[in-house]
This record gives structure tokens, sequence and C-alpha cells, in this order.
């Protein structure tokens, strides 16, 4: 969803702009929500809506940022036990080129 406000156009249009000297961003996806909607996203050539991307620890904070979310909300107990739901699928990931180690 490209935005309409210019103010924001203009952001993403700088993030998106790959400076010609190193450092470079790398940025490939955008997403900026606002009020619980989606106000404005964009993808870089060839990224889409499905398409998987390393977060690395950057995913480690938007978990506990939404952990934060239901605990407010009364939906979820941290410190409550916690059981196997019959039917979920645990999702491994496959070998990983920054692995430097084997389990």
């Amino acid at each position: 969803m490209e935005t309409e406000n210019p103010v924001l156009k203009a952001a993403l249009d700088h993030i998106f702009a790959e400076p010609a000297k190193p450092p470079h961003r790398w940025v490939r996806a955008v997403v900026i929500v606002h009020h619980g909607r989606i106000v404005a996203e964009r993808y870089a050539p060839g990224i889409g809506v499905d398409t998987p991307l390393l977060g690395y620890s950057a995913s480690k904070t938007a978990i506990n940022a939404l952990v934060g979310v239901l605990v407010r909300q009364g939906r979820l107990e941290v410190d409550a036990p916690r059981r196997w739901r019959p039917g979920s699928r645990v999702i491994r990931a496959g070998p990983s080129p920054w692995t430097t180690c084997c389990a």
C-alpha cells in the first residue's frame, strides 16, 4: 500500500534511497502502523508481503512488544503454565550460513 501522505512518502523515499558509498542501508521492507491500521508499506524490488526476511535481533524487540500488548489486553499471562496444543505445528528453520555450531 503506497501512501498518499506526502510526508510519509518522502520519508519512505529517503529510507529506500541507497547511498552510493557505504554504509549501505539494505532496507528491504517497511510497514507503518498507526492506531492499529497500516498507513504505509513499501518493499524493495523483488521483495513482497510474502517474502521471508531475516529479522535477527529486531525480531526479539517486535515479539516483546506484541507480548506486552497481549498482557495489557489481559489475553496473556506470562507466569501462567503453558501446554502443548494438539495439532500445533513446530516450524524448524533449515541450516543457516550464520550457524557457528550445530546441536
